[in-house]
């Protein structure tokens, strides 16, 4: 009993002591705001221990944003139609950039109408694109640096991409980056294409983060959207490929770079 009641005194006199110092600080805040040399109120001890400083999860898309292999893309569907006779349109390539693997190959077959099954289409190119993933490919100038200064400076960070998981993890090891990335997530696995604001709701749920605590690092103007929509903050990475709609990808971003290297320390 006495040691409640000595627990219930000490409850009394804190509280007092953070009111008074909450109300001196509101008092000197504003005479400092009204010079500008404060943008927040000094807090007591016991508000101070109640705040946790946010840093944020830091994700990032491999193909145009990490790795220069939105282009390879292109010369795979050629290949891969060429093969056929076929060749390529620009109705066929506006639905198959958007898309993930499994929607992509079936559009593909039932587009030109083809024998192969979404596996089959989905193999050949696979195999196609692996020499790039392999051996010829680059990394976006800048992307590696930027990397390990966010690692270096202590920030969590997450690669989703709609790349196919065997390839991505091809360009992971080639480069070394597995190790920088706290999680690796697949829009493939999830099953949403990225231009779905609930990938992106998906996502935070597979990564434990809230999406107003992610910053997401992309070159597709659709992605970036979705994932603004989603509650994320959003950062438009320049990529050629997408040259033509540069001012839809700054519009829906807070920030716009036309490489890492601007981001360098």
């Amino acid at each position: 009993m006495r040691r409640k009641s000595i627990f219930a005194v000490s409850n009394l006199w804190g509280s007092t002591l953070c009111a008074l110092a909450s109300a001196a600080s509101k008092i000197a805040f504003r005479g400092k705001y009204a010079r500008g040399l404060a943008d927040r109120p000094r807090l007591c001890y016991a508000e101070q221990n109640r705040i946790r400083e946010v840093i944020p999860l830091y994700i990032f898309d491999l193909d145009g944003t990490i790795t220069d292999t939105n282009g390879l893309w292109s010369q795979v569907d050629r290949e891969f139609l060429a093969r056929r006779g076929l060749d390529v349109t620009p109705e066929y390539t506006q639905v198959v950039e958007r898309s993930i693997y499994p929607i992509a190959a079936r559009f593909t077959r039932d587009h030109f109408h083809l024998p192969d099954t979404p596996e089959q289409i989905m193999a050949e190119w696979d195999s196609l694109a692996e020499l790039h993933y392999r051996e010829l490919a680059p990394l976006k100038p800048g992307a590696l640096e930027f990397l390990r200064q966010c690692r270096a400076e202590g920030r969590p960070m997450a690669l989703f991409t709609a790349c196919r998981p065997a390839l991505c993890q091809i360009a992971l090891e080639r480069f070394q980056l597995a190790e920088l990335f706290r999680h690796v997530a697949y829009a493939e696995e999830i099953g949403l294409e990225k231009r779905d604001p609930r990938c992106f709701v998906r996502l935070g749920e597979l990564v434990g983060a809230p999406l107003a605590d992610c910053t997401l690092f992309d070159d597709s103007p659709d992605n970036c959207a979705s994932a603004a929509k989603a509650g994320m903050d959003t950062v438009g990475v320049y990529d050629a490929y997408y040259a033509q709609r540069q001012d839809e990808l700054k519009a829906v971003c807070r920030r716009y770079v036309r490489s890492f290297e601007e981001l360098l320390r």
